[in-house]
């Protein structure tokens, strides 16, 4: 009798770690990271700028994009991209890009003109994407804070 409560403990010890294990293993459910959320094309739905300088971005210093324009920001899986905007239709430029994280929260863009921007990741989901970063102010020795909202088409 002994020989027999020893076994089932055993095996029951051993269903419980097959369990767990099994549990461990199994796809992630949700949106997932920033990394499987990127790829694939960004609208620009709003933008602003701490014209203030206060160091934030007041909503009276938030904007829609005017009726007839876009600007889009397609990344592929590769670290490759493409810049393009349009009015009414018209197409009017197109910049090619790689891009990258150079940590959790930092997006960097290379444009092939030489250009490079490091954007903070204000937020992002499956279907939004809120990007900040910093520019010096004509005629001043002042910096700004550029806001751009995203939204995944």
């Amino acid at each position: 009798m002994i020989k027999i409560g020893k076994s089932i403990l055993a095996y029951g010890i051993i269903v419980m770690c097959l369990i767990l294990l099994a549990s461990s293993c199994s796809k992630k459910k949700g949106a997932g990271t920033i990394y499987d959320i990127m790829p694939g094309k960004w609208q620009l739905t709003k933008f602003g700028s701490d014209d203030n300088l206060n160091g934030r971005i007041d909503h009276y210093e938030m904007h829609a994009v005017a009726k007839g324009s876009l600007y889009e920001m397609e990344y592929s899986g590769d670290g490759t991209g493409k810049q393009t905007n349009s009015n009414n239709g018209v197409k009017l430029m197109e910049l090619q890009f790689r891009w990258e994280f150079v940590a959790h929260d930092s997006l960097k863009i290379s444009y092939a003109a030489n250009d490079t921007i490091i954007y903070n990741v204000q937020t992002s989901t499956a279907g939004s994407l809120g990007l900040t970063t910093t520019s010096k102010i004509e005629n001043s020795n002042k910096v700004g804070i550029e806001y751009l909202f995203f939204s995944k088409q």
